[in-house]
This record gives structure tokens, C-alpha cells and sequence, in this order.
């Protein structure tokens, strides 16, 4: 059990977050007395945030962690951990980069409808990739990403998608909106916007349910069973 109060509030703040207990601890001690273990973002990351939540929910990868190893938290920003080999899976060509890049980059078919998160552009700050949402402050930093990795990555999928018919908005209008990502603009998407608290909210704490039907070993007292761990 920990012994004082900042231990304790960092043991929350790493089962919360999923953070390593070192990183959790030196995040507390440098908080100001009182203050919120899970900051409260403000609207524009946290629509950003829901989205994201949004785009890595169906991941067609076998990854440990889906929605990241831990995220680290600040009112104005976050970062996401990502496994750097992807453990078991089925297709020795599909990688974490790759799967990144088709879930995350927005493209439009010819009907308008976006795949990936609308207004997401990224580049490349102090050697880590980093994911905006275009015309806000809002930012997600994706750790354990090569940037030079993410970058063949997204041309690789936006190669593929066009093949499919699906136009990169992130690579036919870098610096605007592209026209099929208009509609997703604040605040015409008021219902997005109303409920983003959720589904932002989830993964500001993805520490409390990232290991999701992950099988259990038998035990020599209980026959085998498969858990799930909220």
C-alpha cells in the first residue's frame, strides 16, 4: 500500500492512464496541490480526442493495447504510447505505422464520406509524429512511431485508398478543409461535440479498460475461463 498522499494519487493516476508508475509519480509531484489527476481539455481537444477514440475502436490488427499502451496527459494536449511490434499478428505486412495511417488520416470516397478523422493532419515535432486538428490548438502526440516509418506509411495508404476511389484530404488540401471534411467543422457538428465528453473522457482513463477479452490461462483449481478486464 502506498504511504503518502502523492504516492497515492499517482497509483490512481497510473491505473487511470496506464502510465509506468516512475512517469506517474514525477506527473503528481509536479501538479499544483489539489489539482485534477485527469485534466479537463477544452472543447476543441476534446472533440479531437472522441475522434480519435472513434477511428482506433474496429483496428483490423492484433495489438496488445488498441488504443495505446498508456496516454499522458496535459489540459491542452496528449500523448499516446503505441507498441512498437505488434505482437501475434496475422498479416506479417500489416504494422503499427500502416494500420496507424489508414485508421487515422482522413479520405473521402466519391460520396463525401470520411474515413479516419476529419481536419487530422500531421508532422513531424522534436523527432516525434504529432496529429492536429486543423484550425484549432488541439494536438495528439503518437509515441513509438518512427517519424521517417509514419511517412512512408501514410503514402503507402494514401496510394492504396486511391485505388479504392478515396480521395487524401490531408494530401489534396494540407493547409484547409478539404471540401468533404466541411460538415465535420464546430459547431455544425453539435451531437459529435455534445457527446465527445464520453467517449474523450474514455481515453483520458484508457488504462481502466484497454485489455479487453484477453484470454486467462487455466489454474490447477478452476477450469479455463476468458476474462475481461475493465
Amino acid at each position: 500500500m502506498k504511504a503518502t498522499i502523492i504516492e497515492r494519487r499517482a497509483e490512481l493516476l497510473r491505473l487511470y492512464t496506464g502510465l509506468p508508475w516512475r512517469k506517474a509519480l514525477l506527473r503528481v509531484e509536479a501538479a499544483a496541490p489539489g489539482s485534477l489527476l485527469i485534466p479537463q481539455p477544452d472543447d476543441d481537444q476534446l472533440l479531437l480526442e472522441s475522434r480519435v477514440v472513434a477511428a482506433l475502436a474496429w483496428r483490423q490488427i492484433a495489438t496488445v493495447h488498441p488504443w495505446g499502451k498508456y496516454v499522458d496527459l496535459r489540459p491542452d494536449r496528449l500523448a499516446i504510447r503505441f507498441e512498437t511490434d505488434v505482437a501475434g499478428r496475422r498479416d506479417a505486412e500489416e504494422t503499427q505505422p500502416l494500420n496507424l495511417a489508414k485508421v487515422l488520416m482522413p479520405r473521402a470516397d466519391e460520396y463525401g464520406e470520411i474515413t479516419g478523422v476529419p481536419g487530422a493532419r500531421t508532422h513531424v515535432e522534436n523527432g516525434q509524429v504529432l496529429l492536429r486538428m486543423f484550425g484549432t490548438t488541439a494536438s495528439i502526440t503518437l509515441l513509438g512511431l518512427d517519424p521517417d516509418e509514419w511517412q512512408q506509411a501514410v503514402d503507402a495508404q494514401d496510394h492504396e485508398m486511391s485505388t479504392c476511389g478515396r480521395t487524401p484530404c490531408h494530401r489534396d488540401r494540407p493547409e484547409r478543409w478539404h471540401p468533404a471534411e466541411r460538415p465535420y467543422r464546430r459547431p455544425s457538428r453539435r451531437g459529435a461535440a455534445a457527446s465527445a465528453w464520453l467517449t474523450g473522457g474514455l481515453l483520458r482513463r484508457v488504462g481502466l479498460f484497454r485489455c479487453l477479452g484477453v484470454p486467462s490461462g487455466p489454474s490447477p483449481r478452476s477450469p479455463p475461463t476468458s476474462s475481461t478486464q475493465f
